[in-house]
């Protein structure tokens, strides 16, 4: 075995774009922090209902982990990642629409595990 084929080549430019993907991922996990005063408006959600606004995805997140990394290595990690990278779309073109809170805040959770998948994969 030659000391070229005992190390396969860095695709450098799937590297680049997972990175790329990570960094837009990371902003829109974020996004509603950035429009917290506006969304809370929009909801009247002050208090406990607004910081769930942010914090859903976190909580999801925090209570799925173990799970989560399990299903990822079961699925794929290209699968894995394609998926969570369209649900993420999905889901945020959904909040984007503002729908009702119960079903708002329900897509910020399901945000939070595609973001975890994409966090694991």
């Amino acid at each position: 075995m030659t000391a070229s084929s005992a190390h396969p080549r860095t695709r450098w430019a799937a590297v680049v774009l997972l990175l790329v993907v990570g960094i837009a991922a990371a902003m829109q996990f974020a996004k509603v922090a950035t429009v917290f005063v506006p969304v809370s408006q929009a909801y009247g959600a002050a208090g406990t209902a607004g910081a769930m606004l942010i914090s859903a995805p976190a909580v999801v997140g925090l209570a799925l982990g173990l799970t989560a990394s399990v299903l990822v290595s079961r699925l794929g990690f290209r699968r894995v990642v394609l998926g969570c990278l369209a649900l993420g779309a999905v889901l945020s073109l959904t909040q984007a629409l503002l729908p009702p809170l119960p079903l708002f805040l329900a897509a910020r959770a399901l945000e939070g595990e595609a973001h975890l998948g994409l966090e694991i994969s």
